[in-house]
């Protein structure tokens, strides 16, 4: 069987990344002392978010007996955090792709201080489970987008690695951190300083937002096909 044209030739494209003098790493564009101030931030707000879960175990005596409840009623100071925190976690891992990281990471962070703000100041134990719900929301957008953006400031290898090492080993030991410093500040300044010190640490983490991490690039798809695409319902 006869050719019945001359053979084309194949095409294709090769895309070069720049790399970091000395490393060989692909270059992200932020410079290496910025990144480890980054690294901080990133690994305080998730510090921010584990230790919601815990921080809160004692001082549940003092807070039940300011309000007069019940053991069953008192739980859900920890419940209401844990569910909204659980419910929405892909939902913040999926808004953050479509809207961007960095927004989404402070829209999240700011929630949390807003909502530490409302339980610091709750006048009833509802408004107090309500701003623990909404703790958690915020724990929920801040999370995902916060480890996303690791991932941007650094790049695939050594570099990457150590600062999930970093990232993972405060998340690991947020919990215990938050069981003690809630204890600590219960007993000497009342349970009520538990959340006004969560309030502080969310103003500090939003002020160094816009100088330390990137402001990545939105996905180029609506929010509404994205939700088609994680939500059978939709």
């Amino acid at each position: 069987m006869k050719p019945t044209g001359p053979e084309q030739p194949l095409e294709y494209e090769v895309t070069l990344l720049d790399t970091e003098p000395g490393t060989g790493a692909p270059d992200t564009g932020v410079p290496a002392g910025r990144r480890r101030w980054a690294l901080v931030l990133l690994a305080g707000a998730l510090a921010l978010d584990v230790s919601g879960v815990a921080v809160i175990n004692a001082a549940l005596p003092s807070i039940g007996d300011e309000y007069n409840i019940d053991g069953s009623t008192l739980q859900w100071t920890m419940t209401a955090y844990a569910i909204a925190f659980a419910g929405f976690l892909l939902f913040g891992g999926r808004v953050a792709d479509v809207l961007g990281r960095r927004k989404i990471f402070a829209v999240g962070i700011a929630l949390f201080a807003v909502a530490s703000l409302a339980a610091a100041l709750a006048p009833t134990v509802g408004v107090l489970i309500a701003a623990r719900a909404l703790q958690g929301i915020g724990a929920a957008l801040s999370g995902p987008a916060s480890l996303a953006l690791l991932s941007q400031l650094f790049p695939e290898g050594p570099q990457r690695n150590r600062a999930l090492g970093v990232y993972a080993a405060t998340g690991g030991s947020s919990f215990s951190a938050g069981l003690v410093a809630g204890g600590a500040l219960t007993d000497f300044l009342g349970w009520r300083s538990v959340f006004a010190v969560s309030v502080l640490a969310g103003v500090l983490i939003l002020a160094a937002v816009r100088a330390l991490l990137p402001a990545g690039r939105r996905q180029p798809h609506s929010l509404e096909s994205r939700a088609r695409s994680w939500s059978p319902w939709v």
